[in-house]
């Protein structure tokens, strides 16, 4: 019994240590973020006035192969806002060697060398935005939540937003620039602290550097060690945060042998109002879902059910707070058989496809 509780004990006397410097993040790394006025050109290259004032930060810390040591490799990051964008740059320093393994969006970030940025803006550490970019210009975004588990996916990357990014490469490396409008956004107006982290993808060393210290245990994504963005004016919301995702369909069939005609039209949508920074409304009408990503194909020679991840922009944001409190097959709700029966075949009570 006694080898039992050891591991145990030390688990519990390791975890209040690594929330407390969670908790320091906050206090240790904060980074100064500044209005302009000056048009900002996403080009890659931060030679606008603005970005020559605004204050930089370049102290990172390897977060693997291990941490607590600083990175080799300098990186410089500056921040500004103005009434409708948020903006970032960025200069990696280091060999021009670059690795690029693909230009796709959205595709395995960790492959290439590349940049990223974590946002928390209502401070609460459950829920943030990320943004990424590689060496090649290939843009990633995703959605973060706490949630944690063998079945729990932190980040949500079939979330995707509206934001803009350049790239350029240098002999001493190679340089960025972001603008993430505010309506990408969800925040409270008035609110002059948010949640923020920096993450450098090394490939050419197989190292990850971060901002605000994460332990090697954990991801660079990790809302727990957060560091502190300080506005110089705290930003107010931008307009209505509405999203219209409208589709129709149409086709035609002639059959020559009969001489008849046929054709048919269809049309519907689904819209996402932001409420709240913490409430959306969604709102569908004839459902299609024909714009989203297909599932890929797997091959089950068990006799167990395979559980696709959702991919529908009507049921992803929040989705964690059903499939947190259990694992599949028993997580209480599963969006994707929504439409279906229990045998797979479309339910005449729901006309949303599965």
């Amino acid at each position: 019994m006694k080898n039992h509780l050891t591991p145990l004990l030390v688990l519990m006397a390791i975890h209040p240590v690594l929330a407390q410097n969670g908790g320091d993040n906050r206090s240790n790394f904060q980074l100064q973020i500044r209005q302009t006025t000056e048009t900002i050109q996403i080009d890659g290259d931060p030679g606008e006035q603005s970005w020559q004032t605004a204050e930089a930060t370049d102290t990172f810390w390897l977060n693997a192969p291990r941490d607590e040591v600083k990175a080799t490799r300098m990186t410089t990051v500056k921040m500004l806002y103005d009434d409708k964008n948020l903006y970032i740059s960025a200069v990696l320093y280091g060999e021009n060697d670059f690795v690029i393994q693909t230009l796709k969006r959205d595709a395995d970030f960790e492959s290439s060398d590349a940049f990223g940025v974590i946002i928390d803006p209502v401070g609460q550490k459950s829920v943030g935005y990320a943004f990424g970019v590689n060496v090649g210009g290939a843009q990633a975004d995703a959605l973060v939540s706490a949630a944690q588990g063998v079945f729990v996916e932190s980040t949500d990357g079939s979330w995707d937003a509206r934001w803009y990014a350049a790239v350029r490469q240098r002999a001493d490396g190679w340089s960025l620039e972001m603008a993430i409008p505010f309506k990408s956004l969800r925040f409270k107006a008035g609110q002059t602290t948010w949640g923020i982290n920096f993450w450098r993808v090394d490939r050419q060393h197989n190292e990850s550097h971060v901002w605000a210290k994460v332990p090697v245990q954990f991801d660079p994504l990790d809302l727990g060690f957060t560091g502190t963005l300080v506005w110089e004016q705290a930003p107010d919301r931008v307009g209505g945060n509405v999203s219209l995702t409208p589709y129709a369909l149409t086709s035609f069939t002639k059959d020559y042998t009969r001489k008849t005609d046929d054709s048919d039209f269809d049309f519907g949508g689904e819209a996402k109002v932001g409420l709240t920074p913490t409430l959306n409304l969604d709102l569908t009408v004839n459902p299609d879902f024909s714009h989203v990503e297909v599932d890929q194909q797997v091959t089950n020679l068990s006799r167990f059910n395979i559980f696709f991840p959702e991919r529908r922009q009507f049921f992803l944001e929040n989705a964690d707070i059903y499939t947190n409190f259990a694992a599949f097959p028993d997580a209480p709700f599963f969006s994707r058989r929504i439409g279906l029966d229990p045998a797979g075949q479309k339910s005449p009570f729901c006309t949303a496809p599965g």
